[in-house]
């Protein structure tokens, strides 16, 4: 009786697993939007950049779409395409992996923004400083 119990229990972390994973180009937005939930974007420049990042994902999943419509193979092939073991590479699915990685760069610069003003206000105040200094070199 334990063993049926134990192998009732595996098969269902089994199914439970593969569900997930089929399912993951779906969760991961839904686990973003979870997470922007208990992290505001307080700035409008990372308001930009999610918009840029939702839009290239749709993109890439469109175009996985379109690879597996292209092929004729159905939604295996999607998912295929999507976990980067597609049967055959095409020109869509190429476009699928530009996409999703443009996506990541933009999340990359919605994470990183005030690193990234960090580094854009110290360079405005060397050109700053600089003005200043050849200001004070001419008089």
């Amino acid at each position: 009786m334990m063993e049926l119990t134990y192998l009732a229990r595996m098969l269902m972390l089994q199914f439970i697993l593969s569900t997930g994973i089929i399912a993951m180009p779906f969760l991961i937005p839904v686990v973003i939007l979870i997470c922007l939930r208990f992290w505001p974007m307080k700035h409008d420049g990372q308001r930009t950049a999610m918009k840029f990042a939702w839009g290239f994902y749709g993109l890439s999943l469109a175009a996985f779409l379109g690879h597996a419509i292209t092929l004729g193979a159905g939604l295996q092939e999607f998912f295929l395409a999507f976990w980067g073991a597609p049967g055959t590479m095409g020109a869509w699915c190429y476009a699928g992996y530009a996409f999703q990685a443009l996506a990541v760069i933009a999340l990359m610069v919605v994470v990183n923004w005030d690193t990234i003003m960090l580094f854009i206000e110290a360079r405005r105040l060397r050109k700053a400083g600089k003005v200043e200094e050849d200001t004070e070199q001419k008089s």
